[in-house]
C-alpha cells in the first residue's frame, strides 16, 4: 500500500497528462498550459483512436491541485489505496496503448 496516498493520486493525474500530452505532440497540436485532461483530449478530435482510452481518466484532472494542497478550512482529502491500485492497473494498460499507438521513434 502507498504510504503517501495523496501525493499518488497527484502523480496518477500527472501520468496521464503526459501520456495526453506525447499522443498530442505525436500529432502535432498545440496543447497550451491547461492540467484538464478532458481539455487536452478534445485538442485530439472526436474520431480520434485513444480519445474514449483519455477520457476514462477525465475525473483525475481535480488531482493536479486536489491531492497537493490542503483546502482553505485545512483539511487534505482521503484517497483509498485499493482505488488508487485499481487506477494504477488503468494507467499501466493506458501506457501500453499509447506507446502501441506512437510506435518506435525514429531519430533524425
Amino acid at each position: 500500500a502507498p504510504t503517501n496516498p495523496r501525493q499518488a493520486a497527484f502523480f496518477q493525474q500527472q501520468s496521464v497528462e503526459k501520456l495526453i500530452r506525447a499522443v498530442i505532440e505525436f500529432e502535432r497540436v498545440v496543447a497550451g498550459p491547461t492540467h484538464s485532461l478532458g481539455a487536452l483530449t478534445d485538442l485530439l478530435g472526436k474520431e480520434h483512436a485513444l480519445r474514449d482510452h483519455f477520457r476514462q481518466f477525465d475525473e483525475l484532472s481535480s488531482a493536479a491541485a486536489k491531492f497537493r494542497y490542503p483546502s482553505g478550512s485545512g483539511t487534505v482529502p482521503v484517497v483509498s489505496n485499493d482505488a488508487l491500485a485499481r487506477k494504477q492497473a488503468e494507467i499501466t494498460n493506458l501506457c501500453a496503448e499509447v506507446k502501441e499507438y506512437i510506435g518506435p521513434l525514429k531519430s533524425g
